[in-house]
């Protein structure tokens, strides 16, 4: 582009040159300069802008690695309470499972109690002295007397303890329940917490994604802008040399005019130097 619009210049300058003889090479060269000026005025400031895409993209690209690395936090943790919540299940239905063996044990002891007072409801209760006189020996009524209370005692103590123990379970389950209702709300928000995470990192990139391109398109429009102020400059210098022959020519059509008007001899002192620099020998012959 920048070429393109120094070619015209040049052109334009070519031809104003072809039509006048009043070329103006110092208004020319002014006018390129300040162009080069403007030129790389505009260059500072879009380096400016560079430096700040840069800093912008350190920025998005920290912001990026920092969730990067609170999603893999948030990762653990939600496969920690996924553990938990599992566990709190096996233990609940562990538990369940205790309950449904100490009821179905309560349930038979109720059971044999249900038959005994059956039994004794038909066929009456023995009194003690009708124990003794039933019973082939003394000791055999003594031993059944002490049975009988030995295995009454025992049903009571089994009763107490497995209401007891169903008592315990239950309060356990309950606990249980509690932990395991308290993981699943903390897994909920763990896992809202890591899609609202997963979001902000996807706008992150794509923001990342546009100061990319965005630095891409400064670094090319500076590319650009200094090859158009290198190709100005080669502008001025071709005008710095048009300018340079354009004052030889008139030098030497004021010396011929000079020649026409005057006698070689008269001219003397007033005729301009036919080369520029210093003399460095004598004209002539030397031996």
């Amino acid at each position: 582009m920048f070429r393109q619009i120094t070619i015209i210049l040049f052109l334009i300058s070519q031809v104003i040159w072809a039509q006048s003889d009043d070329r103006d090479f110092q208004k020319e060269l002014n006018y390129q300069s300040k162009a080069i000026q403007d030129l790389k005025n505009e260059i500072k400031s879009t380096r400016g802008r560079l430096s700040s895409e840069e800093n912008r993209e350190k920025s998005a690209t920290r912001t990026i690695a920092n969730l990067e690395e609170e999603i893999s936090l948030v990762e653990r943790l939600i496969t920690q309470l996924k553990k938990e919540e599992n566990s709190a299940r096996g233990e609940i239905n562990k538990l369940e499972n205790e309950i449904a063996e100490n009821e179905m044990e309560l349930k038979e002891l109720r059971i044999r109690y249900a038959n005994r007072a059956i039994h004794v409801y038909k066929k009456g209760s023995l009194s003690d002295i009708d124990k003794v006189l039933s019973s082939t020996s003394w000791r055999q009524a003594v031993y059944r007397t002490k049975y009988q209370k030995i295995i009454s005692q025992i049903d009571q103590q089994q009763k107490k303890q497995i209401r007891s123990l169903l008592v315990n379970i239950g309060k356990k389950k309950l606990n249980v329940e509690a932990i395991l209702r308290k993981s699943i709300s903390l897994k909920k928000e763990r896992e809202k917490q890591m899609a609202d995470l997963r979001v902000k990192r996807k706008q992150k990139k794509r923001e990342l994604e546009k100061i990319r391109n965005s630095k891409t398109e400064l670094a090319k429009y500076i590319t650009q802008k200094e090859e158009g102020v290198k190709q100005l400059e080669e502008l001025i210098g071709k005008i710095k040399d048009d300018k340079a022959k354009a004052e030889r020519a008139e030098r030497i059509r004021r010396q011929r005019e000079a020649l026409k008007t005057k006698s070689f001899a008269a001219l003397k002192g007033q005729l301009s130097w036919p080369a520029s620099g210093k003399i460095i020998s004598k004209f002539g012959r030397k031996w």
